[in-house]
């Protein structure tokens, strides 16, 4: 439980200093805001992602439970790389609202 109330409070303080750094960004250019706001929601992707996965583990019961947590570093080696993907997609998306609005030009 301590887990779920430190992560929480990590997206919370996480989207709390990504708008202070979009702010402080405004005046440095359309491409330096448009890149800085791209890094905060993938990063933002890859804390919810986690946060998912830990809910879920902590619902999981028995054998369903220790096959999430078993196989020690392949399994959080798995989950790692579930998260990065999530924001790496999360970027993704944005490019291409970024291309769209000519944020590029």
């Amino acid at each position: 439980m301590y887990l779920k109330i430190f992560s929480i409070a990590v997206l919370i303080t996480s989207c709390y200093f990504g708008d202070r750094l979009l702010n402080l960004n405004s005046n440095h250019g359309a491409l330096l805001r448009a890149i800085t706001d791209n890094l905060i929601h993938g990063s933002l992707a890859v804390i919810i992602w986690l946060l998912g996965y830990m809910s879920h583990v902590e619902c999981c019961q028995g054998e369903e439970r220790s096959r999430h947590l078993g196989n020690g570093l392949a399994r959080h080696t798995v989950v790692i790389l579930q998260s990065v993907a999530c924001g790496i997609v999360a970027c993704l998306v944005d490019v291409d609202h970024f291309l769209a609005a000519g944020s590029f030009d």
